[in-house]
Parts: C-alpha cells; structure tokens; sequence
C-alpha cells in the first residue's frame, strides 16, 4: 500500500498540531535527533508526545526541526 508523507516545518508547528493528535509521526529535532512519537498535546511552547516506549514526553516546540506524518495513499 503506498503511503505519502507530510512534512510540517518548524515555521507551520502552531497550526498543524492540533490535527496530529493521534497520529504516529517523526519528530525531527534541531540537535539531528528522530523520534518516532504519537503527538498527545501541545502546552503553551511545547508538544506533550508518547514514545515508542509508551513514556509521556515534553518537547520543546523550538527544539523541533520538523515533523513528518505518513498516511496511507
């Protein structure tokens, strides 16, 4: 099944969150670093996210390069 990617820059972050809850998605961060994360929430500047581990994390919204969704095509 194909699958296409939407990648959200640091730039668009704001208003696309909202519509990421749930998704499973990379964080790309500005350290270089991925993380494959399921977006939970955002709290004021930062983005409350489950890993892979099922661990809640808190992620600045300045430390995120980008963020890539894939969906199915």
């Amino acid at each position: 099944m194909a699958k296409r990617q939407q990648r959200i820059t640091s730039k668009e972050l704001p208003g696309a969150i909202e519509g990421l809850a749930g998704q499973l998605s990379t964080l790309v961060l500005r350290n270089g670093r991925a993380l494959q994360v399921t977006p939970l929430s955002r709290q004021d500047s930062s983005l409350v996210v489950k890993d892979m581990l099922g661990k809640k994390r808190t992620i600045p919204l300045s430390d995120i390069e980008e963020i890539i969704v894939e969906h199915s095509a």
